[in-house]
């Protein structure tokens, strides 16, 4: 019987992988992002909530307290939860667009 010399396709040094650009994780970015705007948010919409000046007039409303909630802090978390692993420049796309949102 006549038998096939064994070609060995997945070694080392026949496979040559190229390059990837490195993966930058979101919650890097938009945890403390996340943190820094609670911490600044939420005492000055419980301060125009109960009557102070209205430093951001969004906020002097139970609705605009929610909706900074939602769409500020919750948003930066679940993106930041969300998005594992992805380039430096989409990344920081991402984030401008969380910042611009208002």
């Amino acid at each position: 019987m006549c038998s096939l010399p064994r070609i060995d396709l997945m070694t080392q040094s026949s496979i040559q992988a190229l390059p990837r650009p490195p993966r930058y994780a979101a919650q890097g970015l938009f945890f403390p992002a996340a943190a820094a705007y609670a911490a600044i948010a939420a005492p000055l919409s419980v301060c125009e909530l109960v009557g102070g000046p209205p430093i951001v007039p969004g906020l002097a409303t139970p609705a605009g307290h929610a909706h900074e909630l939602l769409f500020g802090f919750a948003l930066a978390v679940v993106a930041g939860f969300l998005i594992t692993r992805t380039t430096r420049t989409r990344l920081y796309g991402l984030f401008a667009l969380w910042l611009g949102r208002g």
